[in-house]
């Protein structure tokens, strides 16, 4: 758990793509950032929500990782 982020609108980001892109596998795992509005580095996992009637793609869920406990040297 991190601070909420100040950037709400995802549109403009490349794990918005799974959403619109209405492919049932295609899932988007981040690089590792540097987020300044929350000061960790996270990564971010993107994968769709399918309709399990119809199998189609209707929205995504994005898990962030804050993933700075990983890189410090005695962890």
């Amino acid at each position: 758990m991190n601070r909420l982020t100040t950037d709400f609108d995802q549109s403009d980001e490349q794990k918005f793509e799974v959403a619109i892109s209405h492919d049932p596998d295609i899932s988007q795992i981040a690089d590792i950032y540097f987020d300044g509005s929350t000061r960790a580095f996270l990564s971010q996992v993107t994968v769709p929500i399918i309709n399990p009637e119809t199998g189609d793609v209707i929205a995504a869920m994005t898990v962030g990782l804050d993933v700075s406990g990983a890189l410090r040297p005695d962890s």
